[in-house]
């Protein structure tokens, strides 16, 4: 969830030796972007850091901004391909997230085909009390789209206190929104490409899913048929008495209910460790072939990954019979590419595999998988970045990550995946 995990981020620095001489050049920084592969926040007198990073269809890198002290509006900047700051854009390369009804904290942000940006979080609107979820659309120049919403920024109904975690597309340009209310239930929203409610979608365009008295939403996904897929993880108890969490996986059809084709009654439940119950799913993503790849992270010193069919049973032909270790790693986000491949980001734990501590170690760490769950060897290690979130794919197959750099200091990185 991104909300949990931007402070302890933050209190991750790069600390890494060079290269190998002979290192694969797949898993480097993009030393095209910027100069050294990365693009850092501060420079211009703006407080805050990188909640989330997405790419343009012309190539151009965007990053929301949540907002440092004594301010409750976050921005947007958008970066040139080659790293440089686009001055076409907002106030030299910045726009401030301000409408006529309110300001906007983002958390997740996602550009459709047209070049508009959609920015998911939490508002506060004007006029009115506490926080909202809500979703902002800018136009291409980085000014309020006034055909959203009416001013750019749509509140959306039922939201008090509720931030929109993630933010997908669906089909028709339809935006699906996941966040988690007070009562530990996840709430599934879909609007309409004008930022009204879709009530083809539930009857009203919402949908609450609880799946267990004690759960967390850890992920949300869309597959090219409009079906949603949400990452939740479940307290559950093993036979012996010990307590712990799982996976769960839900797919709802395109109208809200749930999918019964998968798993039967819509549901999959995974232990993601054969060892024991000790992982929370982080993120998911659904490949080409629909097939679902979670992960999660652990208060031990690994995370887990495992695939589901698109019928929701473990692909036993992945990895360890549907499981893979990401020993040494806790994992944030996921992601497949044009080729199959598997990309989680994350960071690294403190001991090494050796069992001691190693404080010069580097923080941030990305794995990339085959399409059969085997760590691939012509990716190059984590040993170049910084305390890494959640990652996303750029049209070029590219990897972009935000980034803390230490001392406070946010960026995005940009790296080469081949």
């Amino acid at each position: 969830m991104k909300r949990l995990l931007f402070t302890a981020l933050f209190g991750l620095m790069l600390l890494a030796g060079p290269a190998a001489a002979k290192a694969p050049t797949a898993g480097t920084l993009d030393r095209s972007f910027s100069g050294d592969g990365v693009v850092k926040l501060g420079e211009d007198g703006w407080a805050g850091w990188f909640s989330a990073v997405a790419g343009t269809p012309s190539g151009k890198v965007v990053g929301a901004l949540s907002p440092g002290r004594g301010t409750r509006a976050g921005a947007v900047v958008r970066y040139l391909n080659r790293g440089g700051k686009d001055r076409s854009f907002g106030k030299r390369g910045f726009a401030r997230l301000r409408f006529r009804s309110g300001t906007i904290n983002p958390v997740d942000v996602i550009v459709d085909r047209h070049g508009r940006i959609l920015v998911a979080g939490l508002a506060a609107p004007n006029g009115r009390k506490g926080f909202w979820g809500a979703l902002a659309r800018l136009k291409r120049n980085g000014r309020p789209d006034r055909s959203f919403s009416g001013d750019g920024l749509a509140i959306l109904p039922g939201t008090a206190g509720v931030t929109p975690e993630e933010a997908f597309f669906s089909r028709g340009g339809r935006i699906v929104l996941a966040g988690e209310t007070s009562e530990e239930s996840a709430l599934v929203m879909r609007l309409k490409a004008n930022g009204r409610p879709d009530r083809r979608f539930s009857g009203d365009g919402r949908r609450l899913v609880r799946i267990a008295p004690d759960q967390s939403l850890g992920g949300l996904a869309v597959t090219p048929a409009g079906k949603v897929v949400l990452g939740l993880s479940v307290r559950a108890e093993s036979g012996s008495g010990r307590k712990g969490s799982i996976f769960g996986v839900v797919r709802l059809k395109p109208g809200g209910s749930l999918d019964r084709t998968f798993s039967k009654d819509g549901i999959s439940l995974v232990n993601p460790t054969l060892d024991g119950y000790s992982d929370y799913l982080s993120d998911l993503t659904v490949d080409r072939r629909g097939r679902i790849v979670a992960v999660g992270e652990t208060t031990s010193l690994h995370s887990s990954m495992v695939r589901l069919l698109p019928d929701g049973r473990l692909d036993l032909l992945f990895a360890q019979l549907g499981r893979e270790h990401l020993s040494w790693m806790n994992a944030l986000g996921v992601v497949v590419d044009d080729k199959g491949r598997i990309i989680t980001s994350g960071y690294e734990t403190p001991e090494g595999s050796d069992g001691e501590v190693h404080p010069q170690s580097p923080s941030g760490r990305l794995e990339r998988l085959t399409t059969v769950g085997d760590f691939d060897r012509n990716f190059a290690n984590g040993q170049y970045f910084y305390g890494l979130g959640e990652s996303v794919l750029d049209r070029r197959n590219r990897i972009l990550v935000t980034a803390s750099l230490g001392d406070s200091v946010s960026g995005i990185i940009r790296v080469r995946n081949p």
